[in-house]
């Protein structure tokens, strides 16, 4: 039985998990230089919060290509640890006063994504970069028994007192979205008391700051059928199935706030279920191969978006892989398709330093006209 969004998110105790992280870190004997560096100030609370999601983004992720089969074969050695070992070993409630799982855990990130080589046949090098906003972190240790708990907690659930894994296949783009929403509304602390570091998350604003807001289906749903939809009704109307197909590959869609990219995926969908249905393949499976494969095309050719937050964007180009990916035939566009930035703030330099021309407040359809006035009178 597949689960629902409700349950699936019941299931994720993804605060609970990045403080259990954040402890395991700071309590190591070996992470020495992370306790000064928050002891001085140097690591911010912030920045700290930061490299801590992106810790536990990129154990979702695998969780998520794992279950659905995406990794290469053959990517598992003995120095390495697939997350269907964690979750034997969270299950089993295996105890160890060793701390070697998080580095091989890290080494099966490695095999499979961004090692620096470029290598196009690294299926997840486009997600979470080893050499990302990981930091300090990426040179920290944690125990086995803490990284076990974050597990137990991440992908093991309770029901009528029986003990059962999260089918992380049915986990998707809301699911991601509405976990970072709501670790974004928390504020992270640090405070230190006689020497010892207590990290702490209480409520903030932090989502409002960002502008991160989850997008309801019903909304994109109206959004795609009264813009996308007649254009690729247009582009579909075309004499031969060829110049379709060319039609529909040389549309662009771009979201300036993307988020973790439900829209853009959205729109991918609409984009590859037409693209299908052109090349003679129609079939109604969200799972089918032909389907799957416009997706593809549509993501490495039409889909871009920009995004003010840098983890919003690797779990933007993370859900877009997910939606896009066969098994050893990854997407090869999302670093440059995907793009970290402040794409709302349009105006270049010097047409700031000239002022904001009248024309842009008149008011038009249901604005205030007094309002736009005073606003007009305040430029002057």
């Amino acid at each position: 039985m597949q689960n629902s969004h409700r349950e699936l998110s019941a299931a994720i105790e993804a605060e609970e998990a990045v403080k259990v992280l954040s402890r395991g870190f700071i309590a190591h004997p070996a992470n020495a230089p992370l306790r000064e560096s928050l002891a001085s100030g140097q690591l911010s609370s912030e920045e700290y919060y930061r490299q801590l999601l992106w810790s536990l983004y990129r154990l979702l992720f695998l969780f998520m290509a794992e279950d659905r089969g995406l990794l290469a074969d053959g990517s598992l050695h003995e120095d390495t640890c697939s997350t269907a070992q964690l979750r034997r070993l969270a299950r089993e409630d295996h105890y160890s006063t060793q701390d070697n799982l998080y580095q091989a855990v890290s080494r099966s990130f490695a095999k499979q994504s961004n090692d620096g080589s470029g290598n196009p046949t690294k299926p997840m090098r486009s997600c979470f970069p080893l050499s990302g906003h990981d930091g300090v972190l990426a040179a920290c240790r944690i125990a086995d028994s803490d990284l076990l708990e974050v597990v137990r907690l991440l992908a093991l659930t309770r029901e009528y007192g029986t003990v059962r894994e999260v089918d992380y296949s049915e986990f998707g783009v809301e699911q991601l979205g509405g976990i970072h929403e709501s670790l974004l509304e928390l504020h992270p602390t640090i405070e230190n008391a006689g020497g010892e570091l207590k990290f702490s998350l209480l409520s903030g604003h932090k989502r409002k700051t960002f502008g991160s807001y989850y997008t309801p289906d019903s909304l994109i749903d109206a959004l795609l059928e009264s813009t996308l939809a007649p254009l690729l009704d247009e582009a579909a109307d075309k004499p031969t199935a060829e110049e379709a197909e060319r039609a529909i590959l040389s549309m662009k869609v771009c979201d300036p706030a993307c988020g973790s990219g439900h829209f853009l995926i959205a729109a991918a969908r609409r984009m590859g279920r037409r693209l299908a249905d052109i090349r003679g393949m129609k079939d109604d499976s969200p799972s089918c191969s032909h389907r799957k494969q416009a997706v593809r095309d549509v993501v490495d050719r039409c889909v871009f978006g920009v995004d003010i937050d840098p983890i919003s964007v690797e779990l933007c180009k993370a859900n877009l892989w997910l939606e896009s990916m066969q098994s050893g035939e990854p997407p090869t566009a999302l670093d440059e398709h995907i793009q970290c930035g402040n794409a709302l703030f349009g105006a270049t330099p010097e047409l700031l330093e000239a002022g904001i021309p009248g024309a842009a407040f008149k008011p038009i359809a249901d604005n205030e006209k007094a309002v736009a006035r005073e606003m007009l009178r305040s430029n002057q």
